[in-house]
């Protein structure tokens, strides 16, 4: 079981899930040899924003007694207004500019201790450029104009990206445009 432990957290809404592990081998889980932590992000851009790790069910013999938990905060702005609810500090934080991700290492902590990670002021999404990103990138292809129209226009009209996704694999387009538009999309 890692020592440490990487989370990369999409921000702009809510989210949760549950890690599960055992020893792989053999039907000891069966008896409760195994382990779960629950993570819970609750998205608050000005009330709040809450990061929760809640280990429970630590009958396991493989589980490190301490564990370090690096989080990525992908999509958000910067912010000095972090409080680490556990006992344990922020031993580092640092701020990518190029990809938009507030990096934050926690210090190692035992691990069946809950922690919570608090932004009181909330957290800020980061502009998304995907229009501007799409519109230079079919700019300098060299496909017809009505094809880059159509492209353009559905990219717009659509809230979801998976209907972006779902129209742009209809209109049958080369598949090196197609790959490139979703780089863009999914980045």
């Amino acid at each position: 079981m890692p020592k440490h432990l990487e989370l990369i957290v999409f921000a702009g809404s809510d989210g949760a899930f549950q890690l599960y592990g055992d020893s792989g081998e053999g039907q000891e889980y069966r008896e409760g040899e195994s382990f779960t932590t629950d993570f819970q992000f609750v998205w608050s851009a000005k009330e709040g924003t809450m990061l929760t790790i809640k280990p429970k069910g630590h009958k396991f013999s493989e589980l490190p007694e301490k564990r370090q938990y690096c989080i990525t905060l992908a999509g958000v702005m910067d912010s000095n207004d972090i409080s680490v609810y556990s006992g344990q500090e922020v031993i580092e934080k640092s701020y990518d500019e190029t990809k938009n991700r507030l990096l934050l290492k926690i210090a190692l902590s035992p691990v069946g201790e809950m922690i919570q990670i608090c932004f009181h002021k909330g957290l800020s999404l980061v502009e998304n450029p995907v229009e501007q990103e799409i519109f230079k990138r079919l700019d300098s292809m060299m496909i017809e104009y009505e094809q880059k129209e159509k492209i353009f226009y559905n990219i717009c009209k659509k809230a979801k990206v998976t209907d972006i996704a779902e129209e742009l694999l209809a209109i049958n387009l080369p598949q090196h445009v197609t790959e490139a538009i979703f780089e863009i999309l999914f980045a």
